[in-house]
């Protein structure tokens, strides 16, 4: 199993700068698993509805937690796991 919160953190956060919004990386993590029509509103105090969004890969890795030795690397074409 993956914590992919951080990656949705980060993915969130460059959506928004794209934007031309921005919020606290924290704020942002506390929120990760609310709809998006959720979210941005609880986080920004406003929607953006209606505003372009474009979509691409967020990261090209995985973070390493502390205390796991293996961690699965994320491509944009594979996920590496062990049995």
């Amino acid at each position: 199993m993956i914590d992919t919160n951080y990656l949705h953190t980060i993915a969130w956060s460059r959506a928004l700068a794209d934007l031309g919004e921005w919020a606290p990386m924290n704020a942002i993590h506390r929120l990760v698993g609310m709809g998006g029509d959720q979210l941005v509103p609880e986080l920004l105090g406003h929607d953006v509805e209606g505003r372009a969004m474009h979509g691409g890969p967020a990261t090209t890795r995985s973070v390493a937690r502390p205390g796991r030795s293996r961690v699965p690397t994320i491509s944009s074409r594979a996920c590496t796991t062990w049995e």
